[in-house]
C-alpha cells in the first residue's frame, strides 16, 4: 500500500528539517522551500530518500505551488519571509508574499481536491507588543503602522483569518492554525536569540544581549513543537482553530536566557549592545486549549534543550 502526500511549504527550513525527519515513515513528502535558508545540508538521509521530492520554488509562485500540492493528503504550510530584520528592511515585501503566498497555498489545496489535514504557522507576534499569559480568545492588538516590524505580525494574522474561512467553506479539510512561542534547537541556522548566543560562545566572543536585556520569552524546544503538531494532527476537534505551541514555565529574561547558556558551557561572558529595533517586552503564552483539546504537554526544560542545542552548533559549525 503506497504511502499518503505529506507537501511541507519551507521544507527545507529548521522547523521543516525537523518535521521531515518525523513523518517519513508515515507519508511520502514533498518538500517546497526557496532554499533562502537550508537546513536540509545537515541531513542528508532526507536528501537521499526515495520518498521524498524537493521543490526549489516561491510560494509567490502560483503554477508551482499548485504542481507541489496536486494529489496531496496533507499539508503544513510554514514557508514565509520571517526574522525582524527583513521586517524592517523588506516591510511591503513581507506583507505581499505572507498574504498572497497563503491565497496560493489555499487555492492549490482547493484545486486538488485530495487534501484532508492542513495546518498552517502563524505566529506569536499576532498578540502584539505586550502578551503576558496570552491564550487565543484574547482580542489582536498590533503596534502602529509607523513602525514596520508589525508587518510580518499583521500578516500572519491575515493567513489565520484566511484558514479559518476556509476551513468554513471547505468542511472537508481539517484545518489549524499553529501560534509558535520561540521554538530553538538544533539546525536553527537563522536569525534568533540561542543560535546567535551559540554561534558567539564557540567564537570565544562575548554573547550580545540588545538593550538591557529585561526581556521576558518563554522558550520551546523543537520536538515538543513537532509533538504538539502529532497531537493535533489526529484530533478531530482541533479543526478550525487557532492554538498556541509554547513552554511556559521556561520564561525567563534574555539576561536569564543568556547566563543559562554559559553555566551549561561551563563558559562565556556576557555584552550588553544599543538596542537597534522596537523591544517587544513580554511574552508567554497560555497553553490550556491546546492542553485540554489534544493533550499537549512539553517536557525539554531549558537547561535540557540548551545542551542539545549548543552541542549540535559544536558538532557541525554551523
Amino acid at each position: 500500500m503506497s504511502k499518503p502526500t505529506l507537501v511541507i511549504t519551507g521544507g527545507a527550513g529548521f522547523i521543516g528539517s525537523h518535521l521531515a525527519q518525523r513523518m517519513r515513515d508515515r507519508y511520502k513528502l514533498v518538500l517546497f522551500d526557496n532554499l533562502r535558508r537550508d537546513s536540509l545540508q545537515y541531513v542528508p538521509e532526507l536528501r537521499d530518500d526515495p520518498d521524498i521530492s524537493f521543490i526549489q520554488g516561491d510560494i509567490l509562485d502560483r503554477d508551482a505551488m499548485f504542481q507541489a500540492i496536486d494529489g496531496a493528503e496533507a499539508v503544513v504550510h510554514m514557508a514565509a519571509i520571517a526574522g525582524v530584520s527583513a521586517y524592517h528592511d523588506y516591510p511591503l515585501k513581507t506583507l505581499h508574499t505572507n498574504i498572497e503566498g497563503g491565497f496560493n497555498l489555499l487555492d492549490a489545496v482547493r484545486a486538488a481536491g485530495t487534501v484532508k489535514r492542513l495546518i498552517a504557522f502563524s505566529s506569536s507576534e499576532v498578540y502584539g507588543p505586550k502578551a503576558e499569559n496570552v491564550n487565543e480568545s484574547m482580542p489582536m492588538v498590533s503596534g502602529p503602522p509607523s513602525e514596520s516590524r508589525w508587518v510580518y505580525s499583521v500578516s500572519k494574522l491575515a493567513l489565520e483569518h484566511a484558514v479559518i474561512s476556509f476551513a468554513k467553506e471547505c468542511p472537508e479539510v481539517s484545518c489549524s492554525n499553529i501560534r509558535p512561542f520561540n521554538v530553538y534547537g538544533p539546525r536553527q541556522t537563522g536569525e534568533g536569540a540561542i543560535s546567535n548566543f551559540c554561534r558567539k560562545l564557540l567564537a570565544g566572543e562575548p554573547l550580545q544581549i540588545y538593550g538591557d536585556g529585561s526581556e521576558v520569552r518563554a522558550w520551546c524546544f523543537v520536538d515538543d513543537l513537532l509533538d504538539a503538531m502529532e497531537e493535533m494532527w489526529e484530533c478531530p476537534e482541533a479543526s478550525g482553530k487557532s492554538f498556541n505551541i509554547g513552554y511556559p514555565e521556561t520564561a525567563c529574561t534574555t539576561n536569564e536566557l543568556a547566563e543559562t547558556l554559559i553555566r551549561v558551557a561551563g563558559r562565556g561572558e556576557l555584552k550588553h549592545i544599543p538596542r537597534e529595533h522596537t523591544p517587544l517586552p513580554l511574552r508567554k503564552p497560555d497553553i490550556t486549549l491546546a492542553r485540554t483539546t489534544f493533550g499537549f504537554d512539553p517536557k525539554v526544560g531549558l537547561e535540557e534543550g540548551l545542551k542539545r542545542t549548543l552541542q549540535w552548533f559544536e558538532e557541525t559549525g554551523a
